[in-house]
C-alpha cells in the first residue's frame, strides 16, 4: 500500500527552528501524525501491529513498491511506504511524522535527519543504493549524443526546455546542476528550465512530453514505457549518487524491513529497476 506524502500538509519552518525543536514536537505530535498519516495519506485501514512505515525518496517508488509487497508475503509485518522528495520527507520526519525508516536520495538531507537527533549518525554502510545521471527522450528514435558538446544538447532541445528537479533542493536537480556545470553545459539550459518538484515528475515531464529533454535518474528510464536515453553523464561530473537508509525507530517490524531491505531479495528487485548497491 503507498500514499503520495503530497496528501500530508507540513508547513515550512526555519531550519535553526526545525532542529531546535524535533525532539520535543516529535513527541506531541506522534500520535496526531500517526493518524494524519496512515488514516489519510496511506489508507482508510488502521496500520497492523506489525508495520514499519518507509519515507522513500520519488525515484524509488516502483522498487520500494514491489519490494514492500514482497516483505508482506514473507509474513510477519508490513511495510508501508510513503513518497516525495527527499528534503520534503527529511522536514516533515523532524516536525514529527511517524516514519520508521527513510530512505533519501543523498546524504545531506539524512545528515539533516541525524543532526536533530533522530538516528544514528550514517556512514558508507548505511548507504543502500547508487544510481546513474542520463539525459532522456520521448523521442521514438533518439540519436545519441555527447553530453560534452553543447551543440548537441542545444540541437535535441531546439525551442523546447529542459525538465530537471528543483536544482536548489532535490538531490536529482542537485546532481544535475553540478553535473551540467562541470561538462560546461548550465550556461546553455540554465534559462530553458522546466523545474519539477520530485524525479518522478521530471520523469512524468518527458513521457508526456512537456520537455524535450529531461535530466533523470537511469533507474526511472529502465521501466519507463516512454523514456529513452541520448546520454550518459559521466560519474566525475557530479557527488556520487548515494540513498542512505536511516532507522529511526527500534520496534520489531522496523528491524525486519530494514533486513529485509538490505537483503538479497530487495537487491534483486533494486536491479531490475535500474539501481545498484551502494559501494
Amino acid at each position: 500500500m503507498t500514499a503520495d506524502a503530497g496528501g500530508i500538509m507540513v508547513a515550512a519552518i526555519g531550519k535553526h527552528a526545525e532542529i531546535g525543536g524535533a525532539m520535543a514536537r516529535r513527541a506531541k505530535l506522534g500520535k496526531l501524525w500517526r493518524w494524519a498519516v496512515v488514516a489519510v495519506a496511506l489508507s482508510a485501514t488502521p496500520a497492523a501491529a506489525g508495520e514499519a512505515v518507509l519515507f522513500a525518496a520519488a525515484s524509488t517508488r516502483n522498487a520500494v513498491v514491489e519490494t514492500a509487497a514482497l516483505f508482506a508475503r514473507a509474513g510477519g509485518h508490513r511495510l508501508t511506504p510513503v513518497f516525495a522528495s527527499s528534503g520534503r520527507l527529511a522536514r516533515q520526519i523532524i516536525r514529527g511524522a511517524p516514519a520508521d525508516l527513510y530512505l533519501g536520495a543523498n546524504r545531506q538531507w539524512a545528515d539533516v535527519v541525524v543532526a536533530a537527533g533522530l538516528a544514528p549518525s550514517p556512514s558508507q554502510r548505511d548507504d543502500l543504493l547508487s544510481n546513474r545521471l542520463v539525459l532522456a527522450t520521448a523521442a521514438a528514435a533518439p540519436p545519441r549524443i555527447d553530453p560534452a558538446v553543447s551543440a548537441q544538447l542545444a540541437n535535441v532541445l531546439g525551442d523546447g526546455r529542459l525538465a530537471i528537479a528543483d536544482p536548489q533542493s532535490v538531490p536529482l536537480g542537485i546532481y544535475g546542476r553540478a553535473a551540467l556545470t562541470a561538462l560546461g553545459l548550465w550556461p546553455v539550459v540554465a534559462g530553458r528550465l522546466a523545474p519539477a518538484r520530485n524525479a518522478r515528475q521530471a520523469l512524468a515531464f518527458v513521457e508526456q512530453e512537456a520537455a524535450p529533454v529531461g535530466l533523470l535518474y537511469l533507474s526511472d528510464v529502465v521501466t519507463s514505457p516512454r523514456a529513452r536515453v541520448l546520454a550518459v553523464l559521466p560519474e566525475t561530473t557530479h557527488p556520487p549518487i548515494r540513498y542512505p537508509l536511516l532507522r529511526l525507530t527500534d520496534k520489531p517490524a522496523t528491524r525486519a524491513a530494514e533486513a529485509f531491505l538490505r537483503g538479497p531479495t530487495a537487491a534483486a528487485v533494486f536491479a531490475r529497476h535500474g539501481f545498484r548497491r551502494a559501494p
